[in-house]
């Protein structure tokens, strides 16, 4: 019986010493998914180098194009409205020269025609047929 425990005995050391030798490999090896990270790591560094970012010069592209645009319509924009077209200045020239007698004169205001005074009616009307060569 003596025989048979020291058999056992050596057994289970041997066993302990399997199991420990196991543990022991698997704490020096790293896990799988670290190699797994390091793996993804190594891929995204390459393709970085290899490949810029393409979604930030897209961005990029797109806020260069829109400033582009902006500038374009910016300058239309003033020169309309500084440079203004023939029609407006022709409109402008007919204001100018329909307001321009009655300026002159300082009409007083009125609501209706027969309140106007004549007097004042008559000095314009007169203003214009001299300033111009026209019939009125």
């Amino acid at each position: 019986m003596d025989d048979e425990k020291l058999i056992d005995e050596i057994l289970q050391d041997i066993e302990n010493e399997e199991k420990n030798e196991d543990i022991s490999v698997i704490e020096n090896q790293p896990a799988e998914k670290d190699l797994k990270k390091q793996e993804k790591e190594k891929r995204k560094k390459e393709r970085q180098k290899k490949h810029p970012d393409k979604i930030a010069f897209l961005l990029g592209l797109v806020v260069l194009i829109f400033a582009v645009v902006g500038i374009v319509f910016t300058v239309i924009t003033a020169v309309r409205y500084f440079g203004g077209n023939d029609e407006t200045k022709n409109e402008f020239a007919e204001y100018n020269s329909y307001l321009t007698p009655i300026a002159a004169v300082d009409i007083d205001t009125f609501d209706d025609i027969t309140a106007a005074d004549k007097e004042q009616l008559l000095n314009s009307a007169i203003w214009l047929i001299l300033s111009k060569d026209s019939t009125p």
